[in-house]
């Protein structure tokens, strides 16, 4: 089997890398390849399609679209595919590379962060939804200071539900948003069920995983089940999930109550100072597969599941 890789990325460097003896890769196409080429060593190089030759064109097997982006890979499949009918080569089969066994498991979690930054994910991949609007109805878990709020806001006019549970940074996101009548902020948590939890402070971040010694907050955790009766809130069209460690009882509550085809898009930071993190959340991803989409995935960083139609 013969290998062409769609995208010198880093997506595509790396499985270049990880890859090079284990499978036949003939070249690399990618319209910006001068700049990446050096990446590439002992294979053909190429910014088009076109520019590949003939005699290797004939030959290639498995296209291997190399992107960051599920939904992106999608377009560039079916575009890839035009291609390669026009061209009339008898390519098997064009895939995207699998992002997270192949790519996002060889990086450190302060590169999965640079290479989520580099993408400008806070901006793009987090406010990107084709079907939110004025009517939409969106749960902020964990608003810190309300920055994502105020984007998503912004963009859909939505109707936002603001979870905060630590009093400056509620107090902070209620004045700024005081004279908005769509956005309503709580100080409080959601949760599976309700208590009252300490909350440990570490700069920027809070946590239920602290050290002992660490400044606290005992704060309310309700129960989102009740919390959506009570608002009769039936849908939920996006849920953001950044609650530093509370992810894993949250979302495994939401799964077991059958209530996740309730919640459209879910957008999630998951953190791997749980104690195991890596099985828990496979374990809850295996699930979301039943009924969602993966739409993006930085491990450990933000990845998406959105409804399947």
């Amino acid at each position: 089997m013969k290998y062409l890789i769609f995208g010198a990325n880093v997506t595509g460097q790396t499985f270049f890398e990880n890859y090079l003896n284990k499978i036949e890769i003939v070249g690399v196409v990618d319209r910006e390849i001068k700049k990446y080429s050096k990446h590439f060593e002992g294979i053909g190089c190429w910014s088009n399609m076109t520019e590949v030759p003939s005699n290797i064109l004939e030959n290639i097997n498995v296209i291997l679209v190399a992107s960051s982006s599920i939904k992106q890979s999608e377009s560039i499949k079916f575009m890839l595919q035009r291609i390669v009918e026009n061209l009339n080569i008898n390519v098997v089969s064009i895939f995207e590379i699998d992002f997270y066994a192949d790519f996002m498991s060889t990086l450190s979690r302060e590169s999965r962060v640079t290479f989520f930054k580099e993408k400008k994910g806070d901006i793009t991949y987090r406010l990107d939804y084709d079907d939110l609007n004025k009517d939409s109805i969106v749960i902020d878990l964990g608003g810190y200071m309300g920055q994502w709020t105020s984007d998503i806001y912004s963009k859909y006019n939505a109707n936002v539900f603001v979870f905060e549970p630590i009093p400056e940074y509620c107090e902070f996101i209620k004045k700024r948003f005081e004279k908005n009548p769509k956005i309503k902020v709580y100080e409080c948590g959601l949760a599976d069920r309700q208590y009252i939890s300490k909350i440990y402070l570490n700069e920027d971040a809070t946590t239920t995983f602290g050290d002992i010694d660490s400044p606290y907050y005992n704060v309310e955790l309700i129960e989102y089940s009740n919390f959506m009766k009570t608002n009769n809130l039936n849908t939920i069209d996006l849920i953001k999930i950044n609650i530093e460690g509370g992810e894993f009882d949250l979302l495994d509550s939401i799964i077991k109550n059958d209530d996740v085809k309730n919640f459209k898009h879910i957008q999630v930071q998951f953190h791997d100072f749980v104690p195991n993190s890596d099985i828990r959340r496979e374990n809850i991803r295996q699930e979301l597969k039943k009924t969602h989409k993966l739409t993006y995935n930085y491990d450990f960083v933000w990845e998406n599941w959105s409804l399947k139609s």
